[in-house]
């Protein structure tokens, strides 16, 4: 179906097509995380960042005790040049998934932009 022609397409980096089919299987199945949270990855590389957020808020609303749930949408806020808002929703997901390696990294990158340290 269309979630794994948008994830094909993700993976081609062909993210315009992948965003389509992406939509389509959220219409189609819109409980199904797993679709929106790819939908979220793909609208980031296009830069469409307040789309990513709209289905990101979604994603926890959907799946409020997951850990990458919560790292998404604080992912998502982090691009926005939002890094309050992210640290919070990371705190989130660490509450849930203390041990999680990446959700510690995004932490960490959004409390350094917060408090205006340099990024590598």
């Amino acid at each position: 179906g269309y979630a794994y022609m948008g994830h094909a397409l993700a993976r081609l980096a062909r993210h315009g097509e992948a965003a389509q089919a992406l939509r389509r299987a959220v219409t189609f199945d819109p409980e199904r995380s797993e679709y929106r949270g790819e939908l979220v990855l793909v609208l980031i590389d296009l830069e469409q960042l307040p789309e990513a957020l709209r289905h990101a808020r979604e994603l926890v609303r959907l799946a409020p005790d997951n850990a990458q749930a919560h790292d998404m949408l604080g992912y998502t806020l982090g691009c926005m040049d939002r890094p309050d808002e992210a640290l919070v929703e990371f705190e989130r997901a660490l509450k849930i998934a203390p041990a999680d390696p990446v959700i510690r990294q995004h932490w960490d990158l959004a409390r350094r932009l917060k408090a205006g340290e340099p990024v590598k």
